[in-house]
């Protein structure tokens, strides 16, 4: 097509991209970021390991920092394989060579990681001068805590048994949906909960309960009960928990959401987020003894976390114009902190050189005309017309010092000076509301707190913001399951689908069993040309599976015999997880296949011999894929 379009136009070749296009465009874009990354004041770096579905693992540097317009700016620096195993000196190599490679030596770089042991002697083998912990890590961990209770962990279990059910079966979830238009609910979907993700379920038990007149009504349906007779909804009493269970993690949540923004620094935040959730964890009168454990859980997990960092992350928050009042402090605690102009002059410099010092104070003298002038401080009480925004050169900053100076009384503009003045306009300024964002704030602001901002962008650095969850734009794909494996007794069956959190394609399996391996079934099932009919075991008996049994026992449905050569495989199923329990008295859960329907085909396997290897059909799977 090309050729007929252009005669002339050569067409790259697969070497030609991979060998000259490819690197030149790496070497373009490695160079604009460590542009950007020289112009940073500060930069911030996260480290993460972790492993592909190939079972390859890697660990991915990603820098952050403030720009000159005040932008939160990410690069993703690297993603380098590691083979070796993630010790704490293998990771620190690796950090060490990133610091090289990039140039952020001199940045005097802080790194933000997980809790793991690992990374903590990552960080101080590559001599990080500052080490913070992610904090949605460490709520997740202190909710993580209070979801391990076993009062918590068993009504989760029964709630999760309820949602599979009803994830599973076509003939529960239409019955959910009667009830749902019935009882004037929204018809959302039942949510279950991810292990790695602890606000999945709070998720799922704030959902069940906004469906629970419907899971009620469905559940003791006739319809329903003829598939699954022990099921039974919550208790009052179970009910009454869940609720209270919601109520006392949905601050948890909130914070955790909060803190995985993306474009929005968040270190600030932890000081008095902190302080806000151990306070709301203390106990109350009047609650029930399974929140008074959850609270204590995770306030104790908090409370251990971050003493060493007090002093940092109170200095953060203080260049935060919305906690710069520091109201998570005592009076005392706020005297002792109150340190922060000579916080300022030692870490702003001197702004290398004498001629940005003249420029900063002329300015610095600007400014405060222009304050003094908006409060409403001149001796008739009139305020002089708006002036133009003052231009950031410092020509313009030194004429404006002059107009300044007139009748105003001598001031040594010394940088301590400048970084008194500075602080006490800046604390005397109004609060920035909490829904707003402090960059814009400083942005705007930048000129009037000259030593502020510089230091503000050294300080306010983030706090390992969490990617959103691909789940969230996630098109679910799933195949259908594979033909059992084996045509008698235990096999395997298997599918293909991204819906998962990640939405990455992985292979999800189930066991599965067509029939018995029985001689003497063939005689006792007549044929026919259907087979949807199945035959149902009289007696009820437990699955095998490497030597273990099944806690419950069960009547499974099997495929009988067709007429005309063809073979019986399943052709609708359901899937639910069944307990086995071992000699030894171990247990571990397993996904079952369950039969419905059966069809007759020609497929068969060589002689159509029902008790031999497996066909190569696929069977229609769930009606819901979600497992």
């Amino acid at each position: 097509m090309v050729n007929a379009m252009e005669p002339r136009y050569p067409v790259p070749t697969r070497q030609h991209l991979t060998k000259v296009c490819v690197p030149r465009l790496y070497a373009q874009t490695k160079a604009h970021v460590k542009a950007s990354l020289g112009k940073a004041e500060r930069v911030a770096l996260t480290c993460d390991g972790w492993t592909s579905r190939t079972t390859e693992a890697y660990v991915t540097i990603t820098a952050h920092f403030i720009n000159e317009e005040w932008d939160l700016v990410t690069y993703v620096l690297q993603t380098r394989d590691m083979p070796e195993s993630h010790t704490g000196h293998n990771l620190a190599e690796h950090l060490r060579k990133a610091l090289a490679e990039w140039e952020i030596t001199e940045k005097d770089p802080v790194i933000v990681t997980d809790n793991a042991s690992n990374m903590t002697i990552a960080a101080e083998e590559a001599a990080f001068t500052l080490h913070v912990k992610c904090y949605a890590h460490t709520l997740n961990l202190a909710a993580q805590r209070a979801l391990k209770i076993t009062a918590v962990a068993r009504l989760l279990g029964r709630v999760r048994r309820i949602v599979n059910f009803f994830r599973q079966s076509t003939t529960a979830n239409h019955m959910l949906k009667e009830k749902q238009r019935l009882l004037q609910l929204p018809e959302h979907k039942l949510m279950t909960d991810v292990v790695t993700r602890w606000n999945s379920a709070h998720n799922m038990l704030e959902r069940f309960l906004e469906q629970q007149p419907a899971i009620c009504a469905a559940l003791l349906s006739s319809e329903v009960r003829k598939t699954e007779k022990d099921l039974c909804t919550l208790t009052e009493s179970d009910v009454t928990t869940a609720e209270e269970v919601v109520s006392a993690l949905k601050p948890m949540k909130e914070a955790t959401q909060y803190m995985s923004k993306e474009k929005t620094p968040t270190l600030s935040v932890i000081a008095p987020l902190q302080d806000t959730l151990i306070n709301g964890l203390k106990p109350i009168e009047g609650e029930s003894a399974v929140i008074k454990e959850m609270k204590a859980a995770m306030s104790g997990d908090l409370q251990k976390r971050y003493i060493d960092l007090k002093a940092t992350l109170h200095a953060c928050s203080a260049m935060d114009p919305r906690f710069k009042s520091l109201p998570f402090l005592t009076e005392n605690q706020r005297q002792e902190d109150s340190g922060s102009a000579n916080a300022i002059r030692e870490g702003t410099g001197t702004c290398n050189g004498s001629a940005d010092d003249e420029g900063m104070a002329s300015e610095e003298e600007t400014v405060d005309d222009d304050v003094r002038f908006k409060e409403g401080e001149s001796s008739q009480g009139q305020h002089p017309p708006p002036r133009n925004p003052k231009p950031s050169c410092p020509l313009a900053a030194l004429l404006g010092g002059e107009r300044y100076g007139g009748g105003a009384q001598p001031k040594t503009n010394t940088q301590e000076n400048q970084a008194k003045q500075q602080m006490t306009r800046y604390k005397e300024a109004d609060l920035l509301e909490v829904k707003e964002d402090p960059l814009v704030r400083w942005k705007e602001h930048q000129y009037e707190y000259p030593l502020l901002s510089h230091l503000a962008k050294r300080q306010v650095f983030p706090n390992g913001p969490q990617a959103e969850s691909p789940r969230d734009n996630c098109i679910v794909q799933t195949t259908e399951w594979s033909e059992c494996s084996a045509t008698c007794d235990m096999g395997v069956s298997s599918r293909i689908t991204n819906d998962n959190q990640r939405c990455q394609l992985e292979r999800q399996s189930r066991m599965c069993m067509v029939r018995p391996c029985n001689t003497q079934q063939g005689k006792e099932i007549k044929k026919g040309k259907k087979c949807i009919r199945t035959p149902k075991a009289q007696h009820g008996f437990r699955f095998k599976l490497s030597g273990c049994s099944s806690t419950r026992v069960y009547k499974q449905k099997f495929c009988g015999v067709c007429t005309d050569n063809r073979c019986c495989t399943p052709h609708t199923t359901i899937t639910a997880e069944v307990e086995f329990e071992c000699t030894e008295g171990e247990t571990f859960t397993k996904k079952m296949m369950f039969i419905k329907t059966c069809s007759c085909h020609h497929e068969c396997p060589q002689d159509n011999d029902i008790f031999l290897a497996s066909n190569t059909r696929s069977m229609i799977g769930d009606y819901d894929n979600d497992m």
